[in-house]
């Protein structure tokens, strides 16, 4: 019994570094073994190279320096310093409060019909 509780544990800690946990709904094609480095280097973190491949409307308002990813809040952070993953798929991944939120940092000024606007219809 003390062998088979052993190897369980380090079967478990072994697995927990191939794969820290379940991704979000959104990334949950991108899981298993096989699809690790579409999004991390091999042994080492994610790349925004990597998640800019995909995202690329993202990518390409940061490249026109546009938008609240392009802005001094954002702009050369690592994507998953906000966007971390492996905690389960129902986690936020963004995490995003509209009361705290200043929009101008978007590059967007909301005035007029715009200010009456929900976060969500856009």
């Amino acid at each position: 019994m003390k062998y088979f509780l052993l190897i369980l544990f380090f079967s478990l800690k072994t697995f927990a570094q191939i794969s820290p946990g379940d991704l979000t709904n959104a990334h949950a094609n991108l899981e298993g073994i096989s699809n690790c480095t579409k999004c991390h280097e091999i042994g080492n973190k994610v790349l925004n190279s990597r998640c800019l491949d995909c995202h690329k409307e993202v990518k390409n308002l940061i490249s026109a320096n546009r938008g609240y990813h392009a802005s001094s809040d954002v702009k050369n952070k690592e994507c998953a310093s906000c966007h971390n993953e492996h905690h389960g798929r129902t986690f936020r991944i963004i995490n995003f409060n509209p009361d705290e939120f200043d929009h101008i940092k978007t590059g967007f000024k909301l005035t007029g019909a715009h200010a009456k606007k929900e976060c969500k219809d856009c």
